[in-house]
């Protein structure tokens, strides 16, 4: 499954399997929840952090081989007008939606429901 994002009139295909996970942790040298409470949420936002992200969504079908071309792309977007949070958002709400995250969340909740639960005495 893939969601498409346009970046400086490019149509882009953005995909976060498992591959593109480790794809992102394994460049930010970071875990993805790392990345995400540490770099890009917040007011501590790290533009190559950003960069990263991107980077591994895009690496779908090869539409970027290099850190640097996903640099070039936004920074085209960048000076043509667009706002950096209109670049970013789609792919974060792609990791959101990906098959990976979605496994994840059902034993959170599970777990949640766990805690919820009155103790029988």
């Amino acid at each position: 499954m893939f969601e498409i994002t346009k970046i400086n009139g490019k149509s882009l295909k953005i995909r976060y399997d498992f591959k593109a996970i480790i794809e992102l942790e394994r460049v930010a040298k970071k875990s993805i929840a790392e990345i995400f409470v540490q770099d890009i949420s917040g007011d501590n936002v790290k533009l190559e952090s950003i960069c990263m992200l991107v980077y591994a969504g895009l690496r779908f079908e090869n539409q970027v081989k290099t850190l640097d071309e996903v640099v070039d792309l936004i920074s085209g977007a960048l000076d043509d007008g667009e706002k950096i949070e209109d670049i970013i958002l789609p792919f974060m709400e792609a990791v959101e939606k990906s098959a990976f995250i979605k496994s994840l969340k059902p034993e959170e909740e599970e777990s949640k429901a766990e805690e919820a639960k009155p103790l029988l005495t």
